[in-house]
């Protein structure tokens, strides 16, 4: 079959019809799911964006939930239904790192001066991230400890933990902090590099030590915060920007073509069908 033509006029509508194309992750990572050892390597291969895609369009139907929940007086003057989910929430912490005692776990969460980003999916605790701000009185803004992040290991490497890293950074950006400081497991490392982490801890020590928490066999790494990203709305930033440079690519005079019915290469603008030769025209997968 020849190629789809893309003008400038019907190139944003055909891309979007590509983009929904890979939005029922969900869907497609359940049915892998039944067979045997094929959930995790059938979402592996899903790029991250449509991950996280698909829990966005989980959350704005109201299927998965993000809330904020403290410990000590908060969570009791919140209800009975905020602390059972902090509660819930330690037994995960507990089955996702057995080296650390639930007693620990539970008086670490419930403390009055940390917070914690629960997930819930279906009334069911999936995920959550643990953290401990220092704003006050800090010179340059303020910064936070992470001291939990973990995930239910059947809904790993589905896109969960970097949505709960984007609803945390939202959250202490909204709180004035500028770094987020912790110590990552061996591991963990590749996750907290994919977040933003980097082992070249720019926050003087004299703030932090003796304040955020050292683990054996941990690294201390630092993500840096940004008041003017919109963390918890990146997906749909990124694929909007997406669309308009190839909107405008196309209006520009770029060739643009979609195989109908099957992808082929992708190529850059301008470098010829796989990255040599003469310049040539785009195919979309």
């Amino acid at each position: 079959a020849p190629p789809v033509a893309l003008t400038a006029h019907n190139v944003p509508a055909r891309l979007e019809e590509l983009e929904r194309r890979a939005l029922p992750v969900q869907e497609g990572q359940q049915e892998a799911a039944r067979r045997p050892g094929g959930g995790e390597a059938a979402a592996r291969d899903v790029p991250s964006l449509e991950r996280e895609q698909g829990l966005c369009a989980e959350e704005h139907a109201g299927d998965l939930r993000f809330q904020v929940l403290r410990g000590g007086a908060t969570s009791a003057a919140a209800g009975g239904g905020a602390l059972l989910a902090l509660l819930l929430y330690c037994d995960l912490v507990n089955a996702q790192l057995p080296s650390m005692t639930l007693k620990y776990i539970t008086k670490l969460v419930l403390r009055s001066d940390h917070r914690s980003v629960v997930c819930t999916r279906g009334g069911r605790v999936a995920g959550g991230v643990t953290y401990r701000p220092f704003v006050h009185g800090e010179p340059d803004g303020g910064f936070a400890e992470l001291t939990f992040c973990v995930v239910r290991s059947d809904t790993q490497v589905r896109g969960l933990g970097t949505r709960l890293m984007n609803h945390l950074k939202a959250q202490l950006v909204g709180l004035g902090c500028n770094s987020l400081l912790t110590y990552a497991d061996e591991s963990a490392l590749g996750f907290f590099l994919q977040q933003g982490f980097t082992d070249s801890v720019s926050l003087p020590a004299a703030r932090y030590s003796g304040r955020v928490k050292e683990y054996d066999h941990g690294r201390m790494m630092q993500c840096e915060l940004h008041k003017e990203m919109p963390y918890t709305r990146l997906p749909h930033c990124i694929g909007t920007a997406r669309r308009r440079a190839m909107s405008e690519w196309v209006a520009s005079g770029g060739g643009v073509r979609v195989a109908a019915g099957g992808a082929k290469k992708r190529a850059r603008p301008g470098t010829g069908r796989c990255g040599g030769g003469e310049p040539g025209p785009l195919e979309l997968r």
